[in-house]
């Protein structure tokens, strides 16, 4: 077969592919709704309108940014800069030179002036174990774990991932838009996870991959769907994703963990963050017996 015709057939492939996942866009979703039709059965789904109440829709833009934090510290893919001169970078960024891209910012921690902008909370994050009075208060997650997400056009998101702790994930494009990739768990095998973090891939680039060191990861199944400004994408537990900036962006990300992941949660913690396997043991039982208390609790609780 010519060199061609052998590029033409592996992009049908890959394009009928991308065809067989598709991300549904819903408005005016009931929390019941999203739990029976996207939560349960891990499916992800574009939210239009769920956070329509936040002021941040209509102050945010990086020139209110720079105004109200612009000589700050921030730290983005390991180097340090002052918040104006990284905005200036973002505002200038283009396909061919990107900026970095700011993510992991916990917002309650780093930016708490914002907090009163991202209201009412995301209702299909709730209920969020993560804010349960049974956490410790020292992990810091009492009022959410909601970090900020700022690139320039043409910036990708550095690494296919899926989010750690099996974590749900809502990004919530508060300004711009971006496309998201998705490649569904069972996709696992040709991802080629780290030995040491497994919900990072190996296949760093995944629009450039390096097939003949990963050659499998012509095999993933995934699709693509562009969330535009204002708009919420769900991205279920174990998904693998990662994004391409198209215009100037600034988002939220809020994680949470709901009483079906819950077991993973813990084992993954302390994969993460090992004890002696004696206060191992004991740790997990006392989460374990949390789990159970919250989700007595969770049941006489409504979110609409």
């Amino acid at each position: 077969m010519s060199e061609s015709k052998d590029c033409f057939l592996n992009n049908f492939v890959h394009n009928l592919q991308r065809l067989m996942i598709q991300v549904e866009k819903r408005t005016n979703l009931s929390h019941k709704e999203f739990v029976n039709e996207y939560l349960r059965p891990c499916k992800p789904v574009v939210i239009s309108d769920a956070t329509a109440g936040w002021q941040a829709h209509t102050l945010w833009s990086t020139d209110y940014f720079r105004k109200k934090f612009g000589s700050r510290k921030v730290s983005v893919m390991g180097k340090e800069y002052v918040f104006s001169d990284y905005l200036d970078i973002v505002d200038n960024s283009t396909a061919e030179n990107p900026s970095p891209y700011l993510n992991e910012v916990n917002i309650h921690k780093m930016f708490p002036e914002l907090t009163d902008e991202l209201k009412p909370f995301l209702k299909y994050a709730l209920p969020d174990r993560l804010q349960s009075h049974l956490i410790p208060a020292s992990w810091g997650m009492r009022q959410g774990l909601v970090e900020l997400l700022i690139a320039g056009k043409g910036t990708k998101f550095p690494g296919l991932h899926y989010d750690g702790f099996h974590m749900h994930t809502f990004v919530t494009q508060v300004r711009g838009d971006k496309e998201f990739y998705f490649y569904p768990p069972d996709q696992s095998p040709y991802m080629y996870p780290e030995e040491r973090i497994p919900n990072r891939s190996k296949v760093r680039d995944m629009f450039n991959p390096d097939l003949e060191k990963f050659p499998l990861f012509k095999n993933a199944h995934y699709s693509m769907i562009v969330v535009k400004q204002g708009e919420t994408m769900f991205i279920p537990s174990g998904w693998w994703h990662s994004t391409k900036i198209l215009s100037t962006s600034l988002a939220v990300s809020i994680n949470s963990i709901n009483d079906k992941m819950w077991n993973s949660y813990i084992n993954d913690f302390f994969i993460i963050h090992p004890h002696s396997p004696l206060k191992t043991a004991v740790m997990k039982t006392y989460f374990r017996l949390a789990g159970v208390a919250m989700s007595i609790s969770e049941k006489t609780k409504s979110f609409d």
